[in-house]
């Protein structure tokens, strides 16, 4: 999958070509019957865009990285696909689209790809060891509620696949898998009894081991408190 900020910032230049005296919902091929249409998808994908990168820009900043221009963005990024505080039916296409905003995001994009997940084969093979050891240990675990199994289950799946076709699915993807994959753990060290709860706690801090971690990069906000707190409490 391509750098979300790539992404937004190929479909803002769309948006700002120069289309003449037509609306702004023209522009963007939206039209008002109840279809959903891949004008309609843009939409639902920039938002989606914009929401992992403000987790990947926390994740910089929690990195010790300058990201004060790109969050101030933001919400600059987020009028754009909201046509606001324009109308809809207005011929004033580009005018939230400026020349900063874009630049923002290819700079954005360039530090993304320079700050994302350095993966090699012994980096993958540790990750997928891990995620055959929970599933042994989940099929060892008899404490467990079958709906929380079913979803560990689920979530080790996704992530065994995240990692698997990284090269196809990309960071944003696998940083999310790892994500799921940590509150997952968690959830079963919650709900198990005896010597398994502790095992569980293992297994949720060997995400956040060098040979696993080396699959997060600039990882999300919620990963890297995650490995704050696992660090703390040793």
């Amino acid at each position: 999958m391509a750098n979300p900020a790539t992404l937004l910032m190929e479909l803002f230049e769309t948006w700002a070509e120069p289309t003449g005296n037509v609306s702004v919902a023209s522009t963007r091929g939206l039209n008002q019957e109840g279809e959903f249409t891949s004008a309609d998808a843009d939409h639902v994908n920039a938002m989606r865009w914009i929401s992992e990168l403000k987790d990947l820009i926390d994740g910089l900043e929690l990195q010790g990285r300058k990201v004060g221009p790109y969050r101030r963005h933001l919400g600059n990024w987020t009028h754009i696909v909201l046509n606001y505080p324009g109308a809809w039916q207005s011929m004033r296409t580009a005018d939230l689209i400026t020349q900063p905003m874009l630049d923002t995001l290819v700079q954005l994009s360039d530090v993304l790809d320079f700050a994302g997940p350095s993966v090699n084969e012994e980096v993958r093979g540790a990750a997928l060891e891990l995620l055959t050891e929970v599933i042994a240990l989940l099929a060892e675990d008899d404490t467990l509620p079958d709906e929380l199994r079913a979803y560990v289950y689920k979530v080790v799946q996704n992530a065994r696949t995240c990692i698997e076709e990284y090269e196809v699915l990309g960071s944003v993807d696998l940083q999310a898998a790892l994500e799921h994959l940590w509150g997952a753990l968690k959830a079963a060290e919650g709900h198990s009894e005896g010597t398994f709860r502790e095992r569980w706690a293992t297994m949720s801090e060997r995400i956040f081991t060098p040979a696993v971690a080396g699959f997060l990069g600039s990882a999300p906000s919620v990963a890297l408190q995650a490995l704050q707190l696992t660090q703390g409490a040793g």
